[in-house]
Order: structure tokens, then sequence, then C-alpha cells
């Protein structure tokens, strides 16, 4: 995961040096295309915390394919927990999924135990993540965050999304050119999703928790990636020098939220949508 979070930041620089300013890059390539980087690594000092897009030709890039994890349905979305995270972070996690807290425990059995409102949620598996992603296409993964602690105790209508944008850009680097003459000039360039949002509650808010969802053209959701909003975006980046650095949202105050997703990695899609999934 090192290099491939090392390699989100170099290309966030790449690519924001030609994009407006209110985006910010998503995007991840493997191992292999680090060594394509070396051109613009004098870049990586402006870089930002990225999340990280799918792969459609050789699995789901977001983790390494042998990566042991443990997979879980709730309701209607499948959610990913890297097993190494879940030890860094103590073996006990409290989380959004399908609009609910949930609460990861891999603290007591070797499979670990998920329970909502105190009731237990069965059908977790252990699995690679290259398993796991080829049988749910459309999971989200769980990422640790800059400040694990906070409790997502605010409700999600406490924040409203104002409006939501998506275009693709041509505008590429040279990071992607494998993955362009292997897709096609279809899948060339970039995707992009951003638009703004408000808190409309009557305090602060620390930092809003935000799930960008891809849809078919019938209605299923086939891909999923959290973010945050734009002035909380180094909660993405535990142990960086950033992190934490966040600037809450006053009563009434408007933000923006951004994301880029490199468009030879991502499945077939008809429109894109951003939900809130939690406010701290």
């Amino acid at each position: 995961m090192v290099g491939l979070d090392i390699l989100s930041r170099i290309v966030t620089a790449a690519v924001l040096a030609v994009l407006p300013a209110a985006h910010v890059l998503a995007a991840t390539f493997d191992q292999e295309q680090l060594h394509a980087a070396t051109a613009i690594e004098a870049a990586m000092a402006l870089a930002e915390p990225a999340a990280v897009a799918a792969t459609q030709g050789s699995g789901d890039s977001r983790l390494a394919d042998e990566e042991r994890i443990f997979g879980i349905v709730v309701g209607t979305e499948p959610r990913a927990y890297s097993l190494s995270d879940l030890s860094r972070a103590g073996g006990h996690v409290d989380d959004v999924v399908d609009g609910g807290v949930v609460t990861i425990d891999a603290g007591r059995d070797a499979v670990p135990v998920v329970t909502r409102n105190g009731a237990r949620i069965e059908g977790g598996q252990l699995e690679s993540w290259a398993t796991w992603s080829a049988q749910h296409r459309d999971t989200s993964v769980w990422r640790p965050s800059a400040e694990p602690g906070l409790p997502a105790t605010r409700p999600v209508t406490d924040v409203r999304i104002e409006e939501t944008r998506s275009y693709a850009t041509a505008i590429s680097c040279a990071l992607s050119q494998s993955l362009v003459a292997s897709n096609g000039p279809a899948s060339q360039g970039l995707f992009v999703i951003t638009g703004s949002l408000t808190n409309t509650a009557a305090a602060a808010i620390h930092h809003v928790l935000l799930r960008f969802e891809l849809v078919d053209e019938l209605g299923r959701i086939v891909y999923r990636e959290d973010g945050y909003n734009r002035a909380a975006e180094s909660m993405a980046a535990p142990g960086d020098d950033l992190a934490g650095d966040v600037e809450p949202l006053a009563p009434g105050a408007h933000d923006s939220f951004r994301m880029i997703l490199v468009s030879a990695e991502l499945p077939r899609f008809e429109t894109a949508r951003v939900q809130v999934a939690a406010v701290y």
C-alpha cells in the first residue's frame, strides 16, 4: 500500500497542475507503473491525499490481489476491511455502511464480528482481495482515517448536497499510457466528479464522509469509493504531516468536494452520484 499511496500523490500533483483548483485526483496505478513516475516525482511535495480507483482489466487495484481482507455485505452494500488495517486500528472499528453505524470487532474470533445496534450481522468472509473484489465489483473499502476516534453521531441530514457535476476529460498523464493503450481511445483521460455541500445544522461540523457511486444503465451500483469534503481531505492521510489539518465547517457554511478517477480503470457505468455517508 505504501507504493500506491505515494503514486497517488505524484499523480495528484501532476494533474492539479493542469486542472482547475476545484478538482482533486483519485487515481492509482500498479507497482510496475510506479517506475514511469520519475518525471514528475518533484511534484510530490504539492500532492494531496487521494482515494483510489478500480482496475477493470487486471482486477481491482485499491488493494494488492493477495491482501487478506474481511468482507461483509450489510443491507445492499458490500464492504471490505484489510486485515492489516484492522490490526493497526486495534481490531475494533466503528464504521458507516448502508446508511447505518456498524461495529467491526476482530479481537474475539478468527472471523471478525459485525454488529449493528447490538445485533450480530452474519455472512462475513475472510478472503483475498482478488477473490472478494471479483465477487463484489461494487464493493467499497474501509480506510483508516487521520482521527479514527471521532464518532459519527451527527445525522446525515446535517449536510445537504447542493449540486453534483461529472464529466470526462481528455487530460491524462504519462502514467496512464499503458492503460490507455490496452483499453482503447474511449477509455482515455479522466472522469471527474465534483460539487458543493452546505452545513445545514446549528453547530459546526468537523468533517463529512462522502460516498461516490457509479451506476449502470439498470440502476445498479457498479463502483463505490469514499472521500471527504474539501476542507477535510487530510483525513484520508493517517500518519501524514497533513493528517488532522482539518478546517471545521461552520453552521450555514459551504464547501466543495472533488474526486477524479482514471477512466481506463473504471467499470462500465451510466451516471455518477454522491451521497453523505456520515457526518462528524
